[in-house]
């Protein structure tokens, strides 16, 4: 079978496709690049937020892209896709963030507790070492007592 391979970073002129894959091509051009990315959706909004879903998921599917398509929409708005996943992308992150920040502040906390528990276990040896001073002084009393 004949298989027709397509590098849409080697067209330079998308605008000869009179198709939707005019747009999924400048959106593979463009989706290395954050400023091109941004150029583009505002320069043609118009198209990307009235997108057919075929093209979308090619779109999805090719820039490995983890945007949410309805099912049941034939038009859809990728702009709007984009953003909600830009806005997932960052709550994930600040959610990380406050993990790592709890992660941090029970490491704190068990840091203390660990100091408050060895300055414990010191306060103990030191009283261990005063009763079998106490004990020995005892014994040592008792042994003159015994011997007088």
């Amino acid at each position: 079978y004949r298989i027709n391979l397509i590098d849409p970073h080697e067209i330079n002129n998308s605008e000869k496709f009179m198709s939707d894959f005019r747009y999924i091509i400048e959106f593979m051009k463009a989706s290395g690049d954050k400023e091109k990315m941004n150029s583009l959706l505002n320069e043609k909004h118009n198209i990307y937020s009235n997108m057919e879903r075929d093209a979308m998921v090619v779109i999805r599917e090719c820039a490995n892209i983890n945007i949410k398509i309805e099912e049941k929409e034939e038009k859809q708005d990728m702009c709007k896709a984009i953003d909600d996943m830009m806005r997932d992308a960052r709550m994930s992150g600040e959610a990380l963030g406050e993990a790592r920040g709890e992660a941090r502040g029970r490491e704190a906390e068990r840091k203390r507790m660990q100091e408050k528990l060895d300055e414990k276990q010191s306060q103990i040896e030191k009283e261990r070492r005063r009763y079998e001073k106490e004990i020995e002084e005892l014994k040592r009393q008792l042994a003159e007592k015994q011997t007088a």
